[in-house]
């Protein structure tokens, strides 16, 4: 569990962003967001997965104000060593009623180690 934010205004109670890390049985790992409905009793997802994203922060508008999930993701420059990806993406994260919706926030790059 990553957080439990109210992201619809209209739900029936806050909705649970959880993190998956997938693993395949080789060397790599995926990461992905899936959030899941409050205030029920079965686990049912809202929307598509989000791949390849971790979870940063919620933004909370107020009461009676969707909120929204700031997320972050990596991607590979050219000459990055493999597994090592130096491009950094934060993006905002919002529910368009029928799935998510990704808007891109900032972008910057970090040297491998």
């Amino acid at each position: 569990e990553e957080a439990v934010a109210e992201l619809f205004a209209d739900s029936p109670g806050p909705e649970v962003v959880a993190r998956v890390d997938c693993w395949g049985g080789g060397s790599g790992t995926s990461v992905e967001l899936q959030v899941f409905a409050g205030d029920t009793t079965d686990a049912r997802r809202l929307g598509s997965i989000i791949e390849l994203r971790t979870f940063e922060y919620v933004i909370d508008d107020g009461p009676g104000s969707p909120g929204m999930l700031v997320t972050r993701g990596w991607d590979w420059a050219p000459g990055d060593p493999s597994g090592m990806p130096s491009i950094r993406r934060t993006y905002d994260t919002r529910w368009t009623g029928d799935d998510w919706e990704e808007t891109l926030r900032d972008e910057w790059t970090e040297t491998p180690p």
